[in-house]
């Protein structure tokens, strides 16, 4: 099911963004608080119900048939030309994801209309199997909603692929409307949700690699409300001495000092809306460390904006630079920062030393 908070955030790190992995979440703190999306949402479902009144009972539910192949193929379809908009058109990930997706539902819909257009007189025929036209038309209502619910679904998901911290994201992960059909689809047809939840959580998105000396300033409020999250840091540090063992390298010494500098440098970023490992208060990450009072001859820093500790640590991992201070020899002890804030996702900074 998608969790709307989806926590859909990049993994930066200098460098990597990817979408969360997992389950995406709608946030239900913001119950009742309508938005553009609940308002999207409900036209559509109210346009869906009058034209199912339009086609009837019978046509409405080849439309629901057509729907369902529409679905699938999408989901068969839409990767590899995601991955030909990437690489043809230069197109980021997260947004050629979206148009596929869309993209091929509605070609297979509009294929399958023109179908039962062609179909529509014998379909004529069977109006009496629901008692003639007027019944057949109120009857349409069902599976007008239906269909209607079936395509906020769809672009629902294909909303949710799109690039971080956007307005259509925002309003999607706090939507009433949409936390509602995710929930009534999981639990009426999980099988169809089960891949439409793992093409959302599957979508990689990249924001540029952040250097030393380079700034990357995030499309968020400034002056988000932000908290530490020890959850992930305590399962990150596992996951990077994982890394380490499987490298022969001895586990990192979690140092309280050490995860001080880098929470207080999460939450800076997050709150100052910026994403860099120079701070325009603290400085450089040496900086930081030294006025700390940490003792040491060596430092180093990665630094990632994620939906979760996984999609954190894979995007690191995926790079050499920062997979490098990970499998670092000479680097033997460790402090992680990680400051959530709600739809905003997670900052995740590691600070290193020897």
């Amino acid at each position: 099911m998608v969790a709307f908070r989806r926590d859909l955030h990049g993994a930066g790190s200098t460098a990597v963004r990817i979408v969360p992995a997992g389950s995406c979440s709608i946030s239900t703190d913001v119950l009742g608080s309508a938005n553009s999306a609940d308002a999207i949402l409900l036209a559509l479902l109210l346009v869906a119900t009058v034209d199912g009144l339009r086609r009837g009972f019978v046509l409405g539910v080849l439309d629901i048939v057509g729907l369902a192949i529409s679905v699938g193929l999408a989901l068969a379809y839409y990767r590899p030309l995601a991955a030909f908009l990437v690489d043809g058109v230069s197109i980021p990930i997260g947004t050629a994801s979206a148009l596929a997706l869309a993209g091929v539902f509605v070609a297979t819909m509009a294929a399958l209309i023109v179908l039962v257009v062609l179909l529509s007189k014998v379909m004529q025929v069977a109006d009496w199997i629901v008692g003639g036209g007027p019944l057949n038309a109120i009857a349409g209502v069902v599976p007008g909603l239906i269909k209607g619910s079936i395509v906020a679904i769809v672009a629902i998901h294909a909303g949710l692929l799109l690039p971080q911290s956007n307005r259509v994201l925002t309003d999607l992960h706090s939507s009433d409307v949409a936390r509602r059909l995710d929930n009534a689809f999981t639990q009426a047809v999980p099988f169809v949700m089960a891949p439409l939840d793992r093409a959302v959580s599957e979508a990689p998105q990249f924001v540029p690699l952040i250097r030393p000396g380079e700034r990357k300033d995030l499309e968020i409020p400034k002056g988000v409300t932000t908290s530490p999250d020890p959850e992930s840091e305590a399962t990150m540090l596992r996951l990077v001495n994982q890394e380490r063992a499987i490298a022969d390298l001895p586990p990192l010494i979690q140092d309280d000092v050490l995860r001080a500098v880098a929470r207080a440098h999460s939450e800076e970023m997050f709150q100052l809306g910026y994403f860099s490992h120079d701070s325009p208060i603290a400085g450089t990450p040496a900086d930081r460390v030294r006025r700390a009072g940490a003792r040491y001859t060596l430092t180093a820093e990665n630094l990632a904006y994620a939906a979760n500790v996984e999609v954190a640590h894979r995007g690191l991992m995926n790079s050499p630079e920062h997979r490098r201070n990970i499998l670092s020899a000479e680097l033997r002890r460790i402090g992680i920062g990680v400051a959530q804030s709600g739809v905003w996702g997670r900052m995740f900074t590691q600070t290193f030393t020897d």
